[in-house]
């Protein structure tokens, strides 16, 4: 009887207490789990391709070119500032002519560190009257890497919003 009552009392029983399970460590870490595997089944399927096929093709040039040449007006395009070039140079670096998977990598890790620092932010912005009340960090990361905005520009359509 006396392991019975122990057992229940380290067990969440209302949503709340379980709620609060999402802000300890191991809950957190759960979160990001499932927010990369979900990004990882959704990647290979679905994606614009027309820009896909700009970003291997830039990586391409970029692994054969350099910057120096790159931006030629006359021989090639691009309509893409310099930032997010230097990611595509290094992923033409890893793999020749990097498959749409490969060139959703970045997207992913930017996703994830987007959501970690909106989740940072919101537990250092918010009242303290508001954290004792609701784990505002677990929250907030939920909130971000299952927003299905976030999740169909990402890691559906293909474009790199979160990385910058």
């Amino acid at each position: 009887m006396g392991v019975e009552a122990s057992r229940t009392a380290r067990t969440p029983r209302t949503w709340r207490e379980r709620v609060w399970l999402l802000d300890s460590p191991a809950g957190l870490a759960s979160i990001v789990a499932t927010a990369v595997v979900l990004r990882l089944v959704l990647a290979p399927h679905f994606g614009f391709y027309g820009d896909l096929r700009y970003f291997r093709i830039w990586a391409d040039r970029l692994r054969y070119t350099g910057f120096g040449r790159f931006y030629d007006p006359q021989t090639f395009f691009c309509d893409y500032p310099p930032g997010y070039l230097y990611i595509l140079s290094i992923l033409g670096k890893i793999q020749h002519s990097p498959s749409y998977q490969v060139l959703k990598l970045p997207i992913l890790l930017g996703d994830l560190l987007l959501a970690w620092c909106a989740a940072l932010l919101a537990h250092r912005l918010a009242p303290d009257a508001l954290k004792r009340r609701l784990p505002v960090r677990a929250l907030v990361l939920v909130g971000v890497l299952f927003n299905p905005a976030v999740l169909g520009i990402g890691a559906i359509w293909g474009q790199v919003d979160s990385v910058p």
